[in-house]
């Protein structure tokens, strides 16, 4: 799915931006609270991140702590001002909770 957005972004000559985010001490979560509050994490994230990512973005779950915003059309600035959103709901405070790994026009190669 995330090649196709890609693919799609290139051949159109449209923005993409791509954030990660990732649950930090997600380990340390579920080893101390067990499981099911390790579960409430990923739901909670989740939750969140769909409320402030727009009805075209896609919400992928990377890895165990990871997921990945897919948000077509949406240059730096887009991905910035959903960042900003996330951040107001308390859940990333910090600056290396989110990382924008693409938010420019792709390039063909």
């Amino acid at each position: 799915i995330l090649a196709q957005h890609v693919i799609t972004a290139q051949r159109v000559d449209a923005p993409l931006a791509l954030v990660l985010v990732e649950i930090e001490d997600f380990t340390a979560i579920a080893d101390r609270y067990g499981p099911e509050e390790a579960d409430a994490a990923l739901l909670a994230t989740a939750d969140a991140l769909r409320q402030v990512l727009r009805r075209g973005d896609l919400l992928i779950r990377w890895d165990r702590a990871s997921f990945v915003a897919v948000m077509p059309n949406a240059a730096a600035a887009g991905a910035g001002g959903a960042i900003t959103r996330l951040r107001a709901t308390g859940l990333a405070e910090t600056g290396d909770s989110l990382v924008v790994l693409a938010g420019s026009r792709l390039g063909a190669g």
